[in-house]
């Protein structure tokens, strides 16, 4: 009796020990995620003050370069990119209910006949990924494109006043 009650109190502080190192985990990520983007950001405006730029008037070229740039490549790589990812996802459900696994007991991704049902899916999504980048590319107006917004950040950068001591 003592054995079975240890082994049920064993169990349900796992199961807390579990649930808070999953939360530990999730917040050492989004501090990790904050930590990064609070030293990025610091480090750019280093950057621009120890070119001369004011980094507030830099951001806001960069800020334009975004805006500018992120429409081009919305248009010519990321709505090709996603047409990649459906049938690789189509495929990838089709594998599992054919071979059966998932699960903590049968994980399909240790599931040899699962893995050899979804390569080719793999390899077809791969190709069309390489082809969206290659066609991005060689797209020669999309590079122009984003070659004026690049010139134009840098005359904006290049037209910021000095900073403030």
């Amino acid at each position: 009796m003592r054995t079975l009650v240890a082994a049920t109190l064993a169990l349900m502080l796992g199961g807390v020990a579990q649930a808070n190192t999953s939360s530990c985990i999730v917040d050492a990520r989004n501090t990790f995620k904050q930590c990064k983007t609070d030293c990025t950001a610091e480090f750019k405006s280093s950057k621009d003050i120890c070119k001369g730029h004011d980094p507030v008037c830099a951001q806001t070229c960069r800020d334009g370069k975004s805006e500018c740039i992120d429409p081009i490549v919305q248009t010519n790589l990321t709505d090709c990119l996603d047409l990649c990812d459906p049938p690789l996802q189509a495929a990838r459900a089709a594998c599992k209910a054919q071979v059966g696994c998932g699960g903590s007991s049968n994980p399909c991704g240790f599931n040899p006949a699962f893995i050899s049902c979804l390569d080719p899916a793999q390899a077809a999504a791969f190709a069309c990924r390489d082809t969206c980048r290659d066609a991005y590319k060689l797209n020669a107006a999309a590079q122009q494109a984003i070659q004026a917004c690049k010139d134009a950040f840098k005359a904006c950068v290049q037209a910021c006043p000095p900073p403030t001591p």
